[in-house]
Protein backbone atom coordinates (compact mmCIF):
# COMPACT_ATOMS: atom_id res chain seq x y z
CA UNK A 1 0.00 0.00 0.00
CA UNK A 2 1.52 3.50 -1.38
CA UNK A 3 2.76 5.35 1.39
CA UNK A 4 0.06 8.71 2.12
CA UNK A 5 1.55 12.25 1.70
CA UNK A 6 1.31 13.16 5.56
CA UNK A 7 3.07 9.56 7.37
CA UNK A 8 5.84 10.23 4.47
CA UNK A 9 6.76 13.53 6.33
CA UNK A 10 6.34 12.41 9.66
CA UNK A 11 2.77 13.48 10.05
CA UNK A 12 1.85 10.08 12.31
CA UNK A 13 1.38 10.29 15.44
CA UNK A 14 4.78 7.81 15.90
CA UNK A 15 6.90 9.74 13.38
CA UNK A 16 9.46 12.73 14.16
CA UNK A 17 10.19 15.15 11.67
CA UNK A 18 13.65 15.73 10.78
CA UNK A 19 12.86 19.30 10.59
CA UNK A 20 11.02 19.63 13.49
CA UNK A 21 14.08 20.20 16.31
CA UNK A 22 16.03 22.86 14.03
CA UNK A 23 12.41 24.55 13.68
CA UNK A 24 12.64 24.65 17.46
CA UNK A 25 16.01 25.70 17.86
CA UNK A 26 15.66 28.94 15.40
CA UNK A 27 12.10 30.03 17.05
CA UNK A 28 14.05 30.06 20.63
CA UNK A 29 16.80 32.16 18.95
CA UNK A 30 14.12 34.52 17.64
CA UNK A 31 12.32 34.77 20.87
CA UNK A 32 15.55 35.44 22.47
CA UNK A 33 16.30 38.28 20.15
CA UNK A 34 12.97 39.34 20.47
CA UNK A 35 13.10 40.10 23.73
CA UNK A 36 16.51 42.04 23.63
CA UNK A 37 14.61 44.05 20.62
CA UNK A 38 12.23 44.70 23.25
CA UNK A 39 14.14 46.09 26.19
CA UNK A 40 16.52 48.13 23.79
CA UNK A 41 13.71 50.18 22.32
CA UNK A 42 12.39 50.33 25.65
CA UNK A 43 15.19 51.86 27.43
CA UNK A 44 16.05 53.95 24.00
CA UNK A 45 12.37 55.84 24.90
CA UNK A 46 12.49 56.46 28.01
CA UNK A 47 16.23 58.13 27.36
CA UNK A 48 14.49 59.91 24.69
CA UNK A 49 11.72 60.98 27.50
CA UNK A 50 14.16 62.01 29.57
CA UNK A 51 16.04 63.91 27.28
CA UNK A 52 12.83 66.03 26.28
CA UNK A 53 12.45 66.63 29.55
CA UNK A 54 15.23 68.38 30.10
CA UNK A 55 14.39 70.13 27.08
CA UNK A 56 11.26 71.32 28.36
CA UNK A 57 12.71 72.52 31.17
CA UNK A 58 15.96 74.20 29.42
CA UNK A 59 13.10 76.10 27.74
CA UNK A 60 11.26 77.20 30.65
CA UNK A 61 14.42 78.35 31.93
CA UNK A 62 15.27 80.24 28.77
CA UNK A 63 11.61 81.99 29.00
CA UNK A 64 12.46 82.88 32.89
CA UNK A 65 15.46 84.66 31.71
CA UNK A 66 13.89 86.67 29.27
CA UNK A 67 11.05 87.56 30.84
CA UNK A 68 12.75 88.75 33.83
CA UNK A 69 16.65 89.56 33.06
CA UNK A 70 15.50 93.14 31.47
CA UNK A 71 12.52 94.13 33.82
CA UNK A 72 12.17 96.73 35.39
CA UNK A 73 13.36 96.92 38.75
CA UNK A 74 11.01 96.74 41.79
CA UNK A 75 11.38 97.70 45.95
CA UNK A 76 13.70 95.23 47.97
CA UNK A 77 11.08 94.38 50.13
CA UNK A 78 8.44 93.43 47.22
CA UNK A 79 10.42 90.28 46.69
CA UNK A 80 12.24 89.49 49.45
CA UNK A 81 11.97 89.21 53.24
CA UNK A 82 13.87 88.00 56.46
CA UNK A 83 11.20 85.16 56.90
CA UNK A 84 9.96 83.88 53.32
CA UNK A 85 12.21 81.97 50.82
CA UNK A 86 12.67 84.04 47.75
CA UNK A 87 9.92 82.66 45.08
CA UNK A 88 12.11 80.88 42.04
CA UNK A 89 10.21 82.79 39.69
CA UNK A 90 12.07 86.01 40.50
CA UNK A 91 15.25 84.37 39.75
CA UNK A 92 16.88 87.32 38.05
CA UNK A 93 14.36 90.15 38.84
CA UNK A 94 16.03 93.32 39.27
CA UNK A 95 15.49 94.99 42.73
CA UNK A 96 16.66 98.36 43.65
CA UNK A 97 17.72 99.11 47.67
CA UNK A 98 19.15 101.27 49.95
CA UNK A 99 21.87 101.11 52.29
CA UNK A 100 25.43 100.34 52.98
CA UNK A 101 28.31 97.89 52.37
CA UNK A 102 30.09 96.09 54.61
CA UNK A 103 33.59 95.91 53.26
CA UNK A 104 35.63 94.79 56.05
CA UNK A 105 33.27 91.88 56.41
CA UNK A 106 34.28 90.90 52.31
CA UNK A 107 34.47 87.19 51.21
CA UNK A 108 35.60 85.63 48.21
CA UNK A 109 34.48 82.72 46.22
CA UNK A 110 37.05 80.62 45.02
CA UNK A 111 38.35 78.49 42.13
CA UNK A 112 34.96 79.44 39.56
CA UNK A 113 35.75 79.19 35.94
CA UNK A 114 36.23 82.30 33.53
CA UNK A 115 36.85 82.61 29.97
CA UNK A 116 40.50 83.55 30.64
CA UNK A 117 41.04 80.62 33.72
CA UNK A 118 40.13 80.86 37.70
CA UNK A 119 39.58 83.52 39.72
CA UNK A 120 37.36 85.13 42.50
CA UNK A 121 33.72 86.32 42.57
CA UNK A 122 33.80 89.38 45.53
CA UNK A 123 30.83 89.10 47.68
CA UNK A 124 29.98 92.07 49.71
CA UNK A 125 27.16 91.91 52.60
CA UNK A 126 25.12 94.92 52.40
CA UNK A 127 22.87 95.86 55.15
CA UNK A 128 19.76 97.78 54.09
CA UNK A 129 18.13 100.94 55.71
CA UNK A 130 15.80 98.23 57.46
CA UNK A 131 18.25 96.79 58.94
CA UNK A 132 18.48 93.70 56.56
CA UNK A 133 21.35 91.95 55.51
CA UNK A 134 21.96 91.01 51.19
CA UNK A 135 25.04 89.52 49.73
CA UNK A 136 25.72 90.59 46.71
CA UNK A 137 27.98 89.66 44.25
CA UNK A 138 29.78 92.66 42.69
CA UNK A 139 32.04 90.81 40.19
CA UNK A 140 35.02 88.80 39.21
CA UNK A 141 38.79 89.42 40.29
CA UNK A 142 41.20 86.76 37.94
CA UNK A 143 44.15 84.63 39.40
CA UNK A 144 44.94 81.67 41.78
CA UNK A 145 45.90 83.39 44.68
CA UNK A 146 43.27 85.39 46.46
CA UNK A 147 43.81 88.70 47.34
CA UNK A 148 44.00 90.50 50.47
CA UNK A 149 40.31 92.78 50.72
CA UNK A 150 42.04 96.05 50.76
CA UNK A 151 43.48 95.21 47.20
CA UNK A 152 40.53 95.09 45.97
CA UNK A 153 38.42 97.90 44.02
CA UNK A 154 35.80 98.45 46.68
CA UNK A 155 32.63 100.29 46.97
CA UNK A 156 31.68 103.90 47.84
CA UNK A 157 30.78 104.43 51.54
CA UNK A 158 28.38 105.73 52.92
CA UNK A 159 25.04 105.22 52.21
CA UNK A 160 24.60 103.86 48.68
CA UNK A 161 21.54 102.66 46.24
CA UNK A 162 22.45 99.62 44.32
CA UNK A 163 20.20 97.53 41.83
CA UNK A 164 21.05 93.90 41.85
CA UNK A 165 19.42 90.71 39.73
CA UNK A 166 18.43 88.18 42.19
CA UNK A 167 19.38 85.06 42.26
CA UNK A 168 19.05 81.89 44.48
CA UNK A 169 21.28 80.98 47.25
CA UNK A 170 23.58 77.91 46.07
CA UNK A 171 23.47 74.90 48.97
CA UNK A 172 25.69 75.06 51.97
CA UNK A 173 29.29 73.62 50.33
CA UNK A 174 30.02 70.82 53.20
CA UNK A 175 33.44 72.01 53.38
CA UNK A 176 32.75 75.38 55.12
CA UNK A 177 35.01 78.17 54.88
CA UNK A 178 38.63 78.94 54.58
CA UNK A 179 39.33 82.27 56.16
CA UNK A 180 37.29 84.93 53.93
CA UNK A 181 37.06 82.06 51.42
CA UNK A 182 33.70 80.19 50.31
CA UNK A 183 32.75 77.49 48.00
CA UNK A 184 29.39 78.18 47.62
CA UNK A 185 27.18 81.30 47.09
CA UNK A 186 25.28 80.67 50.56
CA UNK A 187 24.14 83.49 52.78
CA UNK A 188 25.38 82.12 56.49
CA UNK A 189 28.33 80.76 55.27
CA UNK A 190 29.29 84.38 53.61
CA UNK A 191 28.21 85.97 56.73
CA UNK A 192 30.59 83.20 58.43
CA UNK A 193 33.35 83.81 56.27
CA UNK A 194 33.49 87.93 56.70
CA UNK A 195 33.24 87.39 60.25
CA UNK A 196 29.15 88.08 60.78
CA UNK A 197 26.96 86.22 62.86
CA UNK A 198 25.13 84.22 60.44
CA UNK A 199 21.77 84.65 62.38
CA UNK A 200 21.66 87.87 61.58
CA UNK A 201 18.68 89.55 59.87
CA UNK A 202 19.22 88.53 56.61
CA UNK A 203 17.75 87.40 52.97
CA UNK A 204 16.43 84.25 53.16
CA UNK A 205 17.36 81.77 50.23
CA UNK A 206 18.47 84.98 48.04
CA UNK A 207 21.39 87.30 47.01
CA UNK A 208 21.88 89.93 44.73
CA UNK A 209 24.46 89.83 41.18
CA UNK A 210 25.53 93.73 40.66
CA UNK A 211 23.63 95.96 38.02
CA UNK A 212 24.59 99.10 39.02
CA UNK A 213 25.21 101.59 41.99
CA UNK A 214 24.73 105.42 43.27
CA UNK A 215 27.45 106.93 43.68
CA UNK A 216 29.37 104.68 41.99
CA UNK A 217 32.51 102.70 43.00
CA UNK A 218 36.17 104.52 41.89
CA UNK A 219 36.75 101.46 40.46
CA UNK A 220 35.16 98.32 38.84
CA UNK A 221 35.20 94.64 38.72
CA UNK A 222 35.33 92.51 35.73
CA UNK A 223 31.17 91.94 35.34
CA UNK A 224 29.55 88.70 35.29
CA UNK A 225 28.72 87.52 31.99
CA UNK A 226 24.90 88.05 30.80
CA UNK A 227 23.22 84.53 31.67
CA UNK A 228 23.28 81.76 29.07
CA UNK A 229 20.55 81.11 26.67
CA UNK A 230 21.36 78.28 24.37
CA UNK A 231 18.92 75.75 24.32
CA UNK A 232 21.40 73.00 24.17
CA UNK A 233 20.89 69.88 21.97
CA UNK A 234 18.34 67.86 24.45
CA UNK A 235 15.71 68.19 21.88
CA UNK A 236 17.87 66.50 19.13
CA UNK A 237 18.99 63.88 21.62
CA UNK A 238 15.28 63.03 22.46
CA UNK A 239 13.99 62.41 18.54
CA UNK A 240 17.43 60.36 17.91
CA UNK A 241 16.71 58.23 20.97
CA UNK A 242 13.31 57.66 19.77
CA UNK A 243 14.69 57.03 16.23
CA UNK A 244 16.90 54.40 17.47
CA UNK A 245 14.06 52.89 19.59
CA UNK A 246 12.32 52.98 16.34
CA UNK A 247 14.72 51.94 14.14
CA UNK A 248 15.52 48.51 15.81
CA UNK A 249 11.72 47.18 15.54
CA UNK A 250 11.58 47.72 12.15
CA UNK A 251 14.83 46.07 11.75
CA UNK A 252 13.55 43.00 13.56
CA UNK A 253 10.46 42.82 11.73
CA UNK A 254 12.40 43.21 8.37
CA UNK A 255 14.55 40.54 9.26
CA UNK A 256 11.66 38.04 10.75
CA UNK A 257 10.23 38.37 7.54
CA UNK A 258 13.33 37.96 5.11
CA UNK A 259 13.85 34.97 7.59
CA UNK A 260 10.03 33.38 7.28
CA UNK A 261 10.37 33.75 3.10
CA UNK A 262 13.67 31.97 3.00
CA UNK A 263 11.87 29.32 5.30
CA UNK A 264 9.14 29.01 2.98
CA UNK A 265 11.18 28.34 0.04
CA UNK A 266 13.31 25.81 1.76
CA UNK A 267 9.86 23.96 2.87
CA UNK A 268 8.42 23.80 -0.48
CA UNK A 269 11.29 22.55 -2.09
CA UNK A 270 11.42 19.87 0.71
CA UNK A 271 8.32 18.60 0.25
CA UNK A 272 7.87 18.55 -3.01
CA UNK A 273 11.52 16.61 -3.05
CA UNK A 274 10.01 14.35 -0.97
CA UNK A 275 6.76 13.40 -2.34
CA UNK A 276 8.14 13.05 -5.66
CA UNK A 277 10.44 10.03 -3.92
CA UNK A 278 8.12 8.42 -1.71
CA UNK A 279 10.30 8.74 1.19
CA UNK A 280 12.14 11.12 3.80
CA UNK A 281 15.78 12.47 2.67
CA UNK A 282 18.08 10.36 4.37
CA UNK A 283 22.22 10.51 4.59
CA UNK A 284 22.36 8.52 1.56
CA UNK A 285 19.63 10.59 -0.31
CA UNK A 286 20.32 14.19 -1.39
CA UNK A 287 17.77 16.34 0.27
CA UNK A 288 16.45 18.74 -3.45
CA UNK A 289 15.55 17.01 -6.74
CA UNK A 290 17.15 13.64 -6.05
CA UNK A 291 13.88 11.59 -6.52
CA UNK A 292 13.19 13.70 -9.39
CA UNK A 293 16.26 13.37 -11.64
CA UNK A 294 16.01 9.70 -10.70
CA UNK A 295 12.65 9.49 -12.03
CA UNK A 296 13.58 11.64 -15.39
CA UNK A 297 16.38 9.33 -15.96
CA UNK A 298 14.31 6.51 -16.22
CA UNK A 299 11.86 7.87 -18.24
CA UNK A 300 14.88 8.45 -20.86
CA UNK A 301 15.91 4.88 -20.51
CA UNK A 302 12.36 3.70 -21.61
CA UNK A 303 12.15 5.74 -24.47
CA UNK A 304 15.22 4.66 -26.02
CA UNK A 305 14.25 0.93 -25.40
CA UNK A 306 11.07 1.94 -27.36
CA UNK A 307 13.00 3.54 -30.03
CA UNK A 308 15.37 0.59 -30.50
CA UNK A 309 12.32 -2.12 -30.55
CA UNK A 310 10.84 -0.15 -33.43
CA UNK A 311 13.68 0.26 -35.81
CA UNK A 312 14.03 -3.55 -35.36
CA UNK A 313 10.43 -4.02 -36.58
CA UNK A 314 11.51 -2.40 -39.89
Amino acid sequence: MPTTAPEAHGGSTGARSPYAEPVRRSLRQWVVLGVIVVLMSTTCVFLGRWQWHRHEARQAEIAQIEDNYNAEPVAFDTLLSTTHPMSPADVWRPITVAGHYLVDATALLRNRPWSDGAGFHVLVPFETDTGTMLIIDRGFITGLDAPEVGQIAAPATGPVQVTVRLRLDEPASTRGTVGNQVYAINTAQVLTAGGLDPRSPATTGAYGVLVSEVPAAAANLIALPVPDTDPRSHLSYAFQWWVFAAGMVVMFVIVVRREQRGRRVTLDDILTTVTSSGDEPGPNRPAWGGGSRTRDRHADETDEDSQIETQLRR
